[in-house]
């Protein structure tokens, strides 16, 4: 399990990946994740990311736990 990622997952889920580019910086590209175990509860982690694998980790971690269930 990746650090932060639900501890319990309901059956619907919210996840919302923003992606943009910092001009001028060594690694330009920044994705910000977001994500909830539970919607009614609100976002519960924001993690901003410039390396692509470690954010889509975190969104493969995600997406297996929800598929898992409770």
């Amino acid at each position: 399990m990746v650090a932060g990622v639900s501890r319990r997952m309901s059956a619907t889920g919210l996840l919302v990946v923003r992606v943009w580019r910092e001009e001028g910086s060594g690694s330009p590209l920044r994705a910000q994740v977001r994500y909830v175990a539970e919607v009614s509860s609100g976002v519960e982690v924001t993690k901003t990311f410039t390396d692509t694998d470690a954010a889509l980790e975190v969104v493969r971690t995600w997406l297996t736990e929800l598929a898992a269930g409770p």
